[in-house]
């Protein structure tokens, strides 16, 4: 009996190293990932994903905050609106706040002027269809000084990267 418990022990020690060093280069290389959908008989099944490109750059807008929901902003620039993707929680003075409580305390408001660095990420399919999305990882309330940082913004590109990246998977 206490073999079996050993020999149980061991092999979820072995399954957890194997999903450690699994998700790791995952996580370290996240700036140059193709994300790929689990599942299959999505979207016609198959690997839809086989040498998709991958462009990602850096973008900064300045406008007036027209509208924002869990996980939507949307930003009136002087050249149209601009719908991006908003973590629910950041960092604020060293502390992880969530969207939610910035709002509530009236730190993040609607039609305060708001400075974002984001991150454009573009997947091209080979047969030419593509999606784009504008991911926030920097939010500057001029209006009430708010300084916000997305949560996982240390796995991103550092802000101010000139150029962009492509990435063929």
């Amino acid at each position: 009996m206490t073999r079996k418990s050993l020999l149980v022990g061991v092999a979820i020690g072995a399954v957890a190293v194997l999903m450690v060093a699994a998700l790791l280069p995952a996580i370290a290389g996240y700036s140059e990932t193709v994300f790929v959908r689990g599942g299959r008989g999505w979207h016609g099944g198959g690997p839809w994903w086989r040498n998709a490109t991958v462009t990602q750059e850096q973008v900064q807008y300045s406008g007036t905050l027209s509208d924002l929901d869990l996980g939507v902003m949307v930003l009136s620039t002087p050249e149209g609106t601009v719908t991006l993707k908003i973590p629910n929680v950041f960092v604020v003075d060293d502390k992880v706040v969530s969207l939610l409580k910035l709002v509530f305390d009236g730190r993040l408001r609607k039609d305060d002027r708001i400075e974002v660095d984001a991150l454009r990420v573009t997947v091209t399919l080979p047969d030419g269809a593509s999606r784009t999305y504008v991911i926030v990882q920097q939010i500057r309330d001029l209006d009430t000084g708010l300084t916000a940082s997305a949560l996982s913004r240390a796995l991103w590109p550092p802000v101010g990267t000139t150029g962009s990246q492509q990435t063929t998977a």
